[in-house]
């Protein structure tokens, strides 16, 4: 597929149709104090204003969504109260930036969306795709889109069919396949394709999906990247086994991690009760899974962050309380439950 995209001008026409949402937080203009629009000689910046105000009826936006000036459409188009019947002329409005705030706008009609999921811009498409109202159909034609923005967009989108996503998950653009990673929807099989994908994120983002299976964990434990390591050290679904090769990994925030998760082997947190790292530590201290003797072992900790991790830990026998409860640190005293 053509990908002739400059994706730094998605960070600024992306978000053209979230026009209302930057502007009204401070406008409050009323239309009865302006007597608009029923005075045609109103300056246009009293018309903008007016339209900025999020509590304008719909019925003032209708006289204004028929407004000479782009500009005051474009607002009208991106307005919560702006009725389905005014975003349907809008949407086939000469201005861009008009159709892109009706792409948008969560009241617009099914139908309007599937019209404007045609439209000669790739901007106004790729709203069409994350907008909640477009239809199964729309996102599937819109899958296989010349722009990999478009694309993009609808693999992240909660509503693409499972299919859809299978077909994007071959996509030779990584920004797509991105998506596809971090989509709920994915299918398993799908995610074991992308577990062995040459982009970094792409992995990262197999390895956050809550679908993962067991298998491809094992495989992304293994992984070059400590970000994916790190990943797959926090998943649910990550084997006790991994997380016991994650224990001895090198970089200190995988073990981190592997400290804190609830499948960890008491044998694997007795090894991390006495790593060099402070934060590897303090996460042993906390998880209910550690042994008493390694509690008894990071009671006398030189850190405070772990010496109160062990007084937090609803599994900390009294005696070691106690003596918490006298340490010179008065956030461990207080976590121990001692305040004074």
């Amino acid at each position: 597929m053509p990908d002739n995209i400059d994706w730094a001008q998605e960070t600024e026409t992306d978000h053209i149709g979230d026009l209302s949402d930057s502007f009204t937080a401070s406008v409050a203009l009323s239309l009865e104090a302006w007597d608009l629009p029923r005075k045609s000689d109103a300056p246009i910046v009293s018309r903008i204003e007016t339209v900025l105000d999020t509590n304008t009826l719909p019925a003032d936006l209708s006289l204004l969504a028929g407004n000479a000036d782009p500009e005051v459409r474009g607002r009208v188009a991106c307005h919560r109260n702006t009725r389905p019947a005014d975003l349907t002329r809008l949407a086939g409005d000469a201005n861009v930036c008009v159709r892109l705030g009706v792409a948008e706008n969560p009241n617009t009609l099914p139908a309007d969306l599937t019209r404007l999921a045609v439209d000669r811009d790739w901007s106004v498409r790729r709203c069409v795709a994350g907008n909640p109202n477009t239809l199964p159909a729309d996102l599937t034609r819109l899958a296989g889109d010349t722009s990999a923005l478009v694309r993009s967009r609808v693999a992240g989108v909660y509503n693409t069919l499972p299919v859809d996503l299978t077909r994007l998950a071959r996509d030779s653009n990584y920004f797509v396949r991105r998506s596809v990673a971090e989509n709920p929807n994915t299918l398993p099989a799908d995610l074991s394709l992308l577990a062995r994908d040459d982009d970094l994120i792409v992995r990262a983002n197999v390895a956050r999906n809550r679908d993962t299976r067991p298998a491809d964990l094992t495989r992304l434990a293994g992984d070059a990247d400590p970000e994916v390591r790190g990943r797959v050290a926090c998943h649910r679904n990550t084997l006790p086994a991994d997380l016991t090769r994650l224990a001895g990994d090198a970089d200190p925030e995988v073990r981190e991690r592997v400290a804190c998760h609830g499948n960890t082997l008491p044998a694997d947190l007795t090894r991390l009760a006495r790593d060099d790292d402070p934060r590897v530590r303090a996460n042993v201290a906390s998880n209910r899974n550690t042994l008493p003797a390694d509690l008894s072992l990071l009671v006398g900790d030189n850190y405070s962050e772990v010496r109160e991790s062990v007084a937090r830990n609803r599994n900390t026998p009294p005696a070691h309380l106690r003596r918490l409860a006298q340490d010179s640190v008065r956030f461990v005293r207080w976590a121990a439950g001692r305040d004074d």
